[in-house]
């Protein structure tokens, strides 16, 4: 097992123009032998290198990215990525409510991507009827084994993925966003200085 460390930008955008780099970050990440299945991005860095059939992350450098209208930006973050059908499929193949299926995360902590293994299970939301009319809706809920109270929520629609994760008491979170047709995963937390409010403001 090789230790792999690399340093990269946080990034930010101001009124939607320009790309600046607020802070350096170092990623340390372990790195495992995987099939060649899961390796579909000889030209990306990889950050939290998982055996297939478990999805890997990526960091993703986008040139000239700009966020959809809709989403409110943090001030810092990273740009991952996952190889689409992999991650699809393995979440499609964890099972409801017990589970012993271990999936890795990259969590932005202090400017940093730390990969941290959940395990992780389905949820049951609707009735099989329904889940058989929209399964792209799917809900999992994730723990790690050293902690309970590190706890994640995932969920899933045909257009998105939103991922909550709460650890060492503090909230992250990873959202899927698109742009120029490819599907990249904003790491950010919750304390970003672009959500928290002022004192005097409610």
């Amino acid at each position: 097992m090789l230790a792999l460390t690399i340093s990269i930008g946080a990034e930010a955008q101001k009124r939607g123009k320009t790309r600046k780099h607020l802070q350096k970050a170092t990623v340390t990440s372990k790195v495992t032998m995987s099939s060649k299945k899961n390796i579909n991005k000889s030209n990306t860095m990889r950050l939290c290198d998982a055996t297939y059939p478990q999805p890997s992350w990526f960091l993703e450098l986008p040139r000239d990215f700009k966020f959809p209208a809709n989403f409110q930006q943090p001030a810092a973050y990273t740009l991952v990525s996952t190889i689409d059908t992999v991650f699809n499929s393995y979440l499609k193949s964890i099972p409801y409510d017990s589970s012993q299926v271990k999936l890795l995360l990259p969590l932005f902590i202090d400017n940093t991507i730390h990969c941290k293994e959940f395990i992780v299970s389905r949820s049951m939301t609707m009735d099989s009827a329904l889940q058989a009319k929209y399964p792209s809706l799917m809900s999992f809920k994730a723990f790690t084994t050293t902690n309970s109270l590190n706890a994640a929520r995932i969920e899933c629609d045909e257009n998105s993925v939103k991922m909550m994760i709460t650890y060492d008491k503090k909230v992250y979170y990873i959202n899927s966003v698109k742009y120029n047709k490819m599907t990249y995963y904003v790491c950010y937390a919750k304390d970003d200085i672009n959500f928290v409010k002022d004192k005097f403001e409610r």
